[in-house]
């Protein structure tokens, strides 16, 4: 009876969750863009905090929440550690090459990625 109950919230190892143009295989912690022939593989916090940023799709999402993704809230250091991983998440999925996704800073709370052209979010 728990396991019917919490099967929705589940995760498949190789689930692929898409939105937009983005595919996310959660088990190979990799994202493929549309049109694009190999996949990009992510670091493990990487994976996470872009997952974190694409579940709140057009959203704000805190910046203590992405520190606790991704394993920094204990980190002195993790503020800037956080930018550094923002940062090289926007150089491997390049989305400044791509005008369709992009992350942008929030002034006082974190981060928001929107996608243009964004069909339908996974309930997640």
């Amino acid at each position: 009876r728990v396991y019917r109950l919490l099967a929705p919230f589940r995760t498949i190892e190789n689930e692929g969750l898409q939105w937009g143009r983005w595919t996310f295989n959660v088990g190979a912690a990799s994202v493929q863009y549309a049109g694009v022939a190999e996949p990009i593989e992510l670091r493990p916090s990487e994976s996470k905090l872009a997952l974190a940023l694409f579940r709140h799709c057009g959203r704000a999402v805190s910046r203590d929440y992405l520190l606790e993704i991704c394993g920094l809230a204990d980190d002195l250091s993790g503020l800037r550690a956080l930018e550094t991983r923002i940062y090289r998440l926007r150089q491997k999925l390049a989305l400044n090459q791509k005008g369709d996704t992009r992350i942008q800073a929030v002034y006082g709370i974190g981060y928001r990625i929107d996608v243009d052209d964004l069909d339908v979010a996974p309930a997640i």
